[in-house]
């Protein structure tokens, strides 16, 4: 599984910031690192599928369906998801960012 976007819609985010994208029938969650480089999330809490959304002030993902918490990486820290979001691997090659299952890698601009 993997998605294809052009890179230039998400080149000139602001770091600390995200964009979503679509992962087949889930939202997608591209964050832009301080320093550069990105991460991405399939964007649904690990608890019970919710949506989560990012809170940029707080640098923490939050799922509003059962107060669920992750820090800026993923990682579960409050209420009750049971595992960190699903990390995405990403890469750009040419005008191109390529999104793909499994890993997790960080990818400099």
């Amino acid at each position: 599984d993997q998605v294809i976007l052009p890179f230039a819609d998400f080149r000139d985010m602001e770091p600390n910031s995200v964009k979503t994208f679509l992962w087949g029938t889930k939202p997608g969650i591209l964050k832009k690192e301080d320093d550069g480089s990105y991460l991405a999330f399939v964007g649904v809490c690990t608890h019970l599928d919710c949506n989560v959304s990012y809170l940029a002030d707080q640098r923490k993902f939050f799922c509003a369906c059962h107060d669920g918490w992750y820090d800026e990486n993923g990682r579960n820290i409050g209420g009750p998801p049971p595992r960190p979001l699903r990390r995405l691997v990403i890469s750009i090659e040419g005008e191109d960012l390529i999104i793909k299952r499994e890993g997790g890698e960080r990818v400099e601009d």
